[in-house]
This record gives structure tokens, C-alpha cells and sequence, in this order.
């Protein structure tokens, strides 16, 4: 009962009984070898099966110690406590395989439910989803069976008051354009600031030869009083003569270039 109490075959799965046994029957006849090679125990994974099978239907009848013909009151005392322990062990495992068997069935039902639900939804159009089956709320659902039923997102008439997107294209043409207009009003304040600084220039050049022109102004009056007959000699005109004729020449030059600044500004495009 030891080895029994170690390996717990009847723990196994399933697919997986018929190696544990097998493996529980090496195991005997190993350990029973090494205590005593004359009475090696030998028996098959099934036959251990079998005679553990009839040693718990007799420990449950109370008979497990009148089968001891064998042994010492510590050996008996000893293998009915590992009776005892090993009738505990099968009983919760059979308590909870039954538990999970009614797990499984009651989700295998739940799913059947659910399925023949979507069947008919599918059959209607839409549905109100807080009246299907959630399979989501099983305490064992996978994340899957949790994934699997999502609700409809918001259709566009419950967006009242949220314009329609645009196509993604249609998104890239409008920022393009967008760009490009805004790129061009920047070139345009650039060529404008341009224009106006030159316009400035050319009004305080217009500005300091008007002044030139006015100081020549004078300059003429004053040779023409020195010409007067009446108030200067001539001897002293003949003196100032050559001083003053230079500045007719560049009167006339001065006079040409403001005529050539009036029509440069006036053919200048705003």
C-alpha cells in the first residue's frame, strides 16, 4: 500500500490509467524483490487494478483486518491506516470527477443553448444581445468563449450630433491643399513686406532729392539777385559766374532724374 500511496494511479487520467498501473506493478515487484528475493511479487498492471479494487470493497465492509492472516499488530494497524487514507484519496477523487462531469454537462448544455440561440438570430437579423446566452459568464469560459460575443458598436443615427468622417483619401487631398494654401500666404506676406520696404525706399530717395532740388532752388535765386544791375557791380557777377555755372548743369541733370523717378513709381504694379 505504500507504493500505492506514492504513485496514485487511480489519480491519472483517463488515457494515462493503464501506464500508471503498469508502472505501480514494476514498482511492486521491485521493492518486494530487494526485501526478499524468494517471494518477488509479480503481477500485471491490470491484475493490480483488480485486487486493489477488492481490498477498498473490503476495507469499506470493515474486513480489512480479519484478511491479515499475516504480520504484527504495528504491520495490520499500519496497513489499515493506509487503507483508510487510500479510501479517502478514491473518494474525493470520485467527488470531484463527478463535479466536473456536472460542470462539463451544465457548460455542454449552456453552449448547446447559445448555439441554437445564434441560430435563430442569425435567421432574424439583429437581436438584443442582453437576450442571448453569454458564455462569457461561465466560470470556466476561455478567452475565446469571453471574445466571442462583442456587442454592435453605435450605428450612425445614434451619432446626432457627430459629423460623418470622411474617406481617408478625400482626408489627404483637403490637407494637401490645406498646406499649399497656407505655404502661398506665407510667399505672399513675404513679397508684400518686399514691396513695401522698397515703396519706403524710394520715397525717402524722392524725399532727399526734392530737398537737393530745393536747396539748388535757392542757390538759382541767388544768382539771379547777383545778376541784378542795380544791386551788384559787374565785375563782382563775373566772379561768381563760373561758381554758379556748374550748378546749372547738375539742375538739369537733378531735373531729369526726377522726372525718371515719378514715372518709375507710377509704373510700378501696386
Amino acid at each position: 500500500m505504500a507504493e500505492m500511496l506514492k504513485l496514485r494511479p487511480f489519480q491519472e487520467p483517463r488515457n494515462a490509467t493503464h501506464d500508471a498501473w503498469d508502472r505501480l506493478a514494476a514498482q511492486l515487484a521491485t521493492d518486494s524483490k530487494n526485501t526478499d528475493p524468494n517471494s518477488e511479487i509479480r503481477r500485471t498492471g491490470a491484475a493490480c487494478c483488480s485486487q486493489f479494487d477488492k481490498l477498498l470493497a473490503a476495507h469499506r465492509k470493515e474486513e480489512t483486518q480479519s484478511l491479515q492472516k499475516t504480520g504484527s499488530n504495528e504491520q495490520i494497524n499500519e496497513h489499515i491506516q493506509n487503507m483508510t487514507d487510500l479510501v479517502a484519496l478514491v473518494d474525493d477523487f470520485t467527488s470531484e470527477k463527478v463535479e466536473m462531469s456536472k460542470k462539463a454537462q451544465k457548460k455542454e448544455n449552456i453552449e448547446r443553448i447559445s448555439a441554437l440561440e445564434m441560430c435563430d438570430a442569425g435567421m432574424r437579423g439583429l437581436v438584443d444581445s442582453n437576450m442571448l446566452t453569454d458564455l462569457g459568464q461561465l466560470e470556466d469560459a476561455t478567452v475565446q468563449e469571453k471574445q466571442g460575443q462583442r456587442k454592435r458598436g453605435p450605428t450612425q443615427s445614434d451619432k446626432e450630433n457627430i459629423p460623418i468622417k470622411r474617406p481617408r483619401d478625400q482626408n489627404v487631398i483637403v490637407n494637401a491643399l490645406q498646406q499649399c494654401q497656407i505655404e502661398d500666404e506665407k510667399l505672399l506676406n513675404e513679397a508684400r513686406a518686399c514691396d513695401e520696404a522698397h515703396h519706403q525706399q524710394l520715397i525717402s530717395g524722392i524725399d532727399r532729392l526734392t530737398g537737393t532740388i530745393d536747396a539748388l532752388v535757392n542757390i538759382s535765386k541767388v544768382q539771379l539777385e547777383c545778376n541784378a544791375p542795380n544791386r551788384i557791380s559787374n565785375d563782382y557777377c563775373l566772379f561768381l559766374y563760373p561758381l554758379f555755372l556748374p550748378l546749372h548743369f547738375h539742375i538739369i541733370f537733378i531735373d531729369f532724374f526726377a522726372s525718371f523717378l515719378f514715372f518709375y513709381v507710377n509704373l510700378m504694379p501696386n
